[in-house]
């Protein structure tokens, strides 16, 4: 039965998404964003470029669908909330779409680099990237959404949560950098940066796609951890703030 009904979900996700244009608006917007680094004349360039758009743009786009998607449902929620496990399936409904659609559509954006020759294994890293990204930015925007019943006070929970992983967590890195205690506790300093996502996701490109050279001697033994592992400390990072967004998913009048 719970199978079930989150097929009908996704069915239902799907149906209205196909009647959306913005929809179809997306895939292209990313093959044309895809294009711009092939304008210049060094493609390993390509990865650092294709970076800011996984930190700035795709986050701020997958917040907003998650809450204009929670909120669709609000003239209906009575019936919705009286299925079985109703809540559960909704949520896992609405996810399970969003997460597949946005997957496939962020692969345009790997494509034009990908035929002009750039290094296919390093674009399939920036789609997994990517694809972190998507989960945790979705998961926030249906918790925007499903605990509001106000359209422009979910959109600015969604927004409040966008500009805290973008730009709070580096903030408050920096700010603590000048103090005695960034010195005297390394770890819990970085754990800041590597706590978020997006930050998380800025260390992976440049140690491990750009390859970019340090000295771990004298590094904190967590703090070298995660810089040799960066791939799987953004993918912990990812995994812990998705399934968070999605057990606060609670529709706000279930």
């Amino acid at each position: 039965m719970t199978l079930r009904l989150i097929n009908a979900f996704i069915l239902r996700e799907a149906a209205a998404a196909s009647a959306n244009r913005l929809v179809y608006a997306l895939p292209v917007l990313l093959l044309t964003l895809g294009l711009l680094p092939l304008t210049g004349d060094n493609l390993e360039s390509a990865p650092l470029f294709l970076l800011q758009i996984l930190i700035y743009l795709i986050p701020l786009i997958c917040v907003i669908a998650g809450s204009s998607a929670a909120l669709s449902d609000q003239p209906e929620n009575p019936l919705l909330a009286s299925l079985p496990s109703g809540a559960f399936n909704r949520v896992l409904g609405k996810f399970s779409f969003l997460f597949v659609f946005f997957g496939l559509a962020e692969i345009a954006l790997i494509v034009p680099a990908a035929l002009a020759g750039a290094s296919l294994s390093v674009l399939i890293r920036i789609w997994g990237f990517a694809l972190g990204v998507t989960a945790v930015f979705l998961s926030f925007g249906l918790w925007a959404g499903f605990r509001q019943t106000d359209n422009v006070r979910a959109h600015l929970n969604a927004l409040v949560a966008w500009l805290l992983f973008t730009f709070g967590f580096g903030l408050a890195a920096w700010i603590l950098s000048a103090t005695d205690w960034a010195r005297l506790h390394p770890a819990l300093w970085a754990s800041l940066l590597m706590g978020s996502p997006l930050d998380a996701l800025r260390i992976a490109v440049l140690f491990q796609i750009e390859a970019v050279p340090f000295a771990t001697e004298n590094l904190d033994g967590t703090i070298r951890f995660w810089l040799q592992h960066s791939g799987l400390s953004f993918a912990a990072t990812s995994l812990f703030w998705t399934a968070l967004a999605r057990g606060l998913c609670r529709p706000a009048r279930d």
